[in-house]
């Protein structure tokens, strides 16, 4: 690389410090949007630095402040200890403290938090006996950095503080600390503050150019708007930076902002996204010397890890603890809780207790929530009621930690649980109605369905009409999978023991499914006769409990009363509305369509079999679908669409859709879980294409107490 004719000129007349301090500064610049570019630099230098020993260990200096920049912590380490050597053999050591600021910064994110400290207490005198206050600021910023790599939280807050009345207000470093104080605002839950301060910071990097500092402050943000509940706003942001550093070469930075987004998932309870983006990544933080970020990947690993065996959790909090790793280990312990339960109110206090002390204010009230959820289950109404009102009366607690604690409340106070549900719900719907797509609703629902559930029980058994549409909101917003399971069995067959059986056995086969990974259905029913023989147990007792679950009598039929289900579903139907209710009767297939105009009934004799045959096909399908790979997923796909096609001219068979825009389905038994959105018409047309609205529903009779 061609030198400026400047420092060319400097260099020949053996100027090494000018030399030095222009190729420091714009080894700094390059670095921050360019290190290869920076690198280049240094090589074009090298030749020249072997005769001149100051410029050796600019040299140096600079080459740490790239590597440190890449997020190379061990080779940054190296780089800037020779150039401290080079410095004080010359006897210029006030070149060596200079470089030793970068040290601080260097040991605190290795976790090396007892150098850090005694080297930036010694660099603070050294300057300030010089007269140096800027440099004896940046002293205080540096130890700062290295306490919160420490988990010292409240100590760092109270160091950058001071730190940043000493810096120039628009410089470089007074940037650095403004982002630092914006994550201790974060971490304590002022997350107004941390957000406007990320949003600032971003905004004055872009306009500077500083592209790498744009990117930590838009993670920052990212991470702060998640957990004020703007959630699919932080998803957005954080896909942002990790595409832009993607393309940038800026491994750090993707990383970075990857395990942040890791954190999102397994928050939100998607564990399979988060286990496949973390895969690889505590390697390449430990490779970069990022001791505090590998133990955080750790500690996330050991949350997945709980998901597949529970309490294996328990050894990975252990060697947390005795590793020193305090507080990575009752985040730990806190994720758990969230996730799965089985954590005592006495542990999770203890932690809420520990992380408070630390700073943790926003991830303590959290702790203190689940605590007070886990009193209230326990029966300890009156300590579970004290826990949580605290939680909901404090502005610092985050939407995540007020949804539990209004559960708990609602659980420890039945007189007032109506008004504590609606307020979850509220909280809930803020969160669930931004998130980004149907695998995080889902998962988001999985966490959180006791709240769902019991609030729309409560809303129906109440009665009033206000209630009841507020009910009829959340089934058509929730019109498949297990929330209607779970709904249709509370409301008429809420402690049936063979409902109970049915979804032991649907467990087993998806269990048993997911241990022959990749393998088509043909392959797997001739893979071995030890293997088909317990596919063919399972899928016999689940035909068994299906038939014994089987309702023979709809809940549509007059029954010869005037007050009966299917006058009230005539009366209140809308326009263009109709309901169909499926059912088996033996080897017959019974389908009543109930419109404005009235009811119709048909009936289908011996279809059992081939219905059974074709619901279990789609059934195997739908389990079996995640687990593939190699390519057998598309041959799959098209399998479960000639099924959906052979299902659908089966059970929409002579249902007049020609002036039907919402479509309501009751099914039954064996049909519990078919995707009826996907069905297709007797026409060949998707049942969507039909109509524009497909909403299934647990039986006729709910449908008809929530149109009242």
């Amino acid at each position: 690389m061609e030198l400026p004719a400047p420092v060319a000129a400097d260099l020949d007349a053996g100027e090494e410090i000018r030399v030095g301090e222009w190729l420091k500064s714009s080894v700094e610049s390059l670095a921050r949007s360019d290190v290869g570019a920076a690198d280049l630099l240094c090589e074009s230098l090298s030749e020249a630095s072997s005769e001149m020993p100051l410029l050796e260990g600019y040299l140096e200096w600079s080459k740490g402040i790239a590597s440190h920049l890449d997020g190379s912590l061990l080779e940054a380490a190296v780089h800037l200890k020779s150039a401290v050597q080079i410095f004080n053999r010359r006897g210029r050591r006030d070149l060596g403290d200079r470089v030793g600021l970068l040290l601080v910064d260097v040991f605190g994110g290795a976790s090396d938090l007892g150098r850090a400290r005694r080297l930036a207490r010694r660099l603070r005198l050294s300057f300030l006996g010089r007269g140096d206050r800027e440099r004896a600021a940046l002293a205080l910023a540096a130890l700062a950095g290295a306490e919160d790599a420490g988990d010292h939280v409240a100590r760092a807050g109270e160091l950058w503080k001071e730190a940043l009345s000493e810096l120039a207000p628009d410089g470089f470093r007074a940037q650095i600390v403004r982002a630092n104080l914006a994550n201790v605002a974060m971490i304590e839950g002022r997350l107004q503050v941390a957000m406007r301060g990320h949003a600032k910071i971003a905004a004055t990097a872009a306009s500077l150019g500083l592209n790498r500092l744009e990117l930590q402050a838009e993670t920052n943000l990212a991470e702060a708007e998640f957990l004020a509940g703007r959630v699919d706003s932080a998803l957005g942001r954080w896909q942002g930076v990790i595409e832009r550093a993607r393309r940038g070469g800026r491994q750090f930075e993707e990383d970075v902002a990857l395990l942040e987004l890791v954190v999102a998932e397994a928050e939100m309870g998607d564990r399979k996204a988060a286990a496949q983006n973390l895969i690889g990544l505590e390697e390449r933080f430990r490779d970069a010397g990022l001791i505090s970020e590998a133990v955080r990947t750790r500690r996330l690993s050991g949350l997945i890890e709980a998901g597949e065996c529970p309490g294996s959790w328990q050894s990975t909090f252990k060697s947390l603890v005795s590793e020193g790793q305090a507080v990575p280990a009752h985040l730990l312990l806190v994720d758990v809780a969230s996730a799965f339960g089985g954590v005592s109110a006495e542990d999770l206090m203890r932690a809420a207790v520990r992380l408070r002390q630390e700073g943790y204010i926003a991830r303590a009230f959290v702790a203190q929530a689940l605590a007070a959820r886990d009193a209230a289950v326990s029966g300890r109404h009156v300590e579970a009621g004290n826990l949580a009102e605290s939680v909901v009366g404090c502005r610092q607690a985050s939407p995540w930690a007020r949804l539990v604690a209004r559960y708990a409340l609602a659980v420890s106070e039945p007189d007032r649980a109506g008004r504590h549900l609606a307020a979850a719900i509220r909280i809930a719907d803020g969160l669930l109605g931004r998130l980004a797509s149907a695998a995080d609703r889902s998962a988001f629902l999985n966490l959180r369905k006791d709240i769902y559930l019991e609030n729309i029980a409560r809303l129906l058994d109440r009665g009033r009409a206000r209630d009841r549409h507020r009910a009829l909101d959340l089934v058509h917003r929730f019109s498949s999978g297990w929330l209607l399971d779970e709904l249709a069995r509370r409301d008429d067959r809420s402690d049936d023991p063979e409902v109970r059986r049915w979804v032991g056995l649907r467990r087993q086969l998806a269990a048993l499914l997911a241990e022959y990974e990749g393998e088509s259905e043909p392959r797997i029913r001739r893979s071995g006769l030890k293997v088909r023989e317990r596919l063919r147990t399972i899928e016999g007792e689940i035909e068994g409990v299906e038939r014994s679950l089987e309702r023979r009598w709809s809940g549509s039929v007059f029954t010869g009363r005037q007050n009966g289900v299917g006058a009230r579903l005539i009366n209140r139907l809308p326009e263009r509305h109709c309901l169909i209710e499926i059912l088996l009767d033996g080897n017959d297939l019974i389908v009543f369509a109930v419109t404005k105009n009235g009811l119709e009934a048909r009936r289908m004799s011996d279809v059992g079999q081939v219905l059974r045959r074709l619901v279990a096909s789609a059934r195997f399908h739908l389990d079996a679908r995640p687990w593939l790979a190699n390519g057998r997923g598309e041959q799959m796909d098209r399998a479960l669409e000639s099924t959906l096609t052979r299902l659908g001219h089966l059970l929409l068979h002579g249902v007049d859709l020609e002036e039907v825009d919402t479509l309501w389905v009751a099914p039954h038994g064996l049909l519990y879980g078919i995707p009826w959105a996907g069905l297709s018409c007797s026409d060949g047309s998707k049942l969507l294409d039909q109509v524009m609205t497909v909403t299934v529903v647990p039986g006729s009779a709910v449908a008809a107490r929530l149109l009242e």
